[in-house]
């Protein structure tokens, strides 16, 4: 019975774990964000471990859900040609496994390690860094010219990788929900 009552109470944590999404946004203070009208998605990673989900599908879903909060930010999409900001974003999976003692038996558990980086670039600024491998994903690695940079992860529970198009459009429209930024 106490394995039983573990087991659940495991499952259930391991159920929210995929909706622990922290996104830390980090927009440039000097720049005049009401000047941008259009923007390109230019530069994409997804680097995706998760056996039965193709790359091109994950990227489906992020560049629709780009473009979905950034049109409903007043922005015009454009698929090719200038625009006024390029979109760079870079998206990962890496698998981790660990295992707990419950009672006298042993439980194997595998969780994803998901993390994200959204950054928006003043297309007029010229010439920017290449994509960073996605262990490298941190703030101090972020392209200097980034006008505005977000960044999140957490993790998925083989149960939440159903739920992952929903957590990645989540992590998108949080990443966006200060955009533009208020005037100073």
């Amino acid at each position: 019975m106490r394995t039983a009552k573990f087991l659940v109470l495991a499952l259930a944590t391991c159920s929210v774990i995929g909706l622990a999404q922290r996104v830390r946004v980090n927009p440039a203070t000097a720049v005049d964000f009401s000047k941008f009208k259009t923007f390109s998605i230019r530069n994409a990673s997804v680097t995706n471990t998760i056996f039965w989900l193709s790359n091109d599908t994950v990227q489906h879903w992020l560049e629709s859900d780009i473009r979905k909060y950034l049109e409903a930010k007043g922005l015009a999409f454009v698929s090719s040609g200038p625009s006024d900001l390029d979109v760079d974003y870079h998206f990962g999976t890496g698998e981790r496994a660990g295992s707990t003692v419950v009672g006298v038996s042993e439980m194997r558990f595998h969780v994803l390690d998901a993390r994200m980086r959204i950054e928006l670039f003043d297309a007029s600024a010229g010439h920017r860094v290449p994509l960073l491998p996605l262990d490298r994903l941190s703030r101090d690695s972020g392209d200097p010219a980034a006008i505005w940079d977000a960044t999140s992860g957490w993790r998925l529970a083989p149960n939440d990788m159903p739920k992952l198009e929903s957590q990645l459009d989540h992590v998108v429209k949080e990443s966006f929900e200060g955009y533009p930024p208020r005037s100073k």
